[in-house]
């Protein structure tokens, strides 16, 4: 449908007006208008009135215009519009590329640091099971040689009397075994001489007495399985 503008004689404000219309009423200061022919009228009921429905509607006209007028200033230009665009965009993208960068970064220091404390973990675990190695190395090391003083220390009390002995010295043998067997019983020294075969200190003692003088005895020791004496025997020659 076609609209044919023109402006309101009263207040000035521009009226639309669909094409065959015969009369338009002025929406700010509600005058009437006939149209014939392109003639325009002008009805007015009261003319006080009129004036001032005028008055108000061209003030009304004047404001509404000049907030248009406002509202198109503050529009920006379309070239503006682009550019203020590319330019949220480019921020937008240099932000997210700073943030990628430094997520990236954070992240392999992360992964950095996780490898290097999973290599220092596996290292210093390698490490100890090495030095606890060689701790227990040491330690059987050091008990070994102990086992073997104390084992060659003791062997040595009845070895120091054993081969060909007479009376004097098999009586240091005999005490000996005797002290051995009273203080020592897990390591028991078997005295056998003759049909006598006995680890008791009273019977062995009785066996020291039973020795003869300025008489030649062969000495033998035998070993238990850990090397320690464990038998003496007395033989006569």
């Amino acid at each position: 449908m076609k609209l044919v503008e023109m402006k309101c004689k009263n207040c000035g404000s521009m009226l639309e007006i669909e094409e065959g219309t015969k009369q338009v009423t002025c929406k700010y200061c509600h005058t009437s208008f006939m149209i014939d022919d392109e003639v325009q009228h002008v009805q007015h009921d009261n003319m006080y009135e009129s004036g001032y429905e005028f008055e108000k509607g061209r003030m009304q006209a004047q404001s509404d215009k000049e907030i248009e007028d406002s509202i198109n200033d503050m529009k920006p230009s379309s070239m503006h519009s682009i550019l203020s665009m590319i330019i949220i965009i480019a921020f937008i993208a240099i932000f997210v590329s700073v943030f990628i960068v430094i997520f990236r970064e954070v992240k392999y220091g992360i992964d950095m640091n996780k490898k290097a404390q999973e290599q220092f973990s596996s290292s210093f675990s390698t490490s100890q099971k090495i030095v606890e190695s060689q701790i227990e190395e040491t330690q059987n090391e050091i008990n070994k040689r102990r086992s073997e003083s104390e084992k060659s220390s003791f062997n040595y009390t009845f070895e120091k009397n054993s081969g060909t002995k007479r009376k004097f010295w098999i009586n240091y043998l005999l005490d000996d075994v005797v002290t051995n067997n009273k203080t020592n019983s897990e390591q028991l020294i078997t005295v056998v001489y003759g049909d006598i075969n006995t680890t008791d200190p009273d019977q062995i003692i009785d066996i020291k007495h039973s020795i003869k003088e300025n008489k030649d005895y062969e000495i033998v020791l035998d070993y238990d399985e850990d090397g320690y004496v464990n038998v003496v025997n007395i033989r006569n020659i």
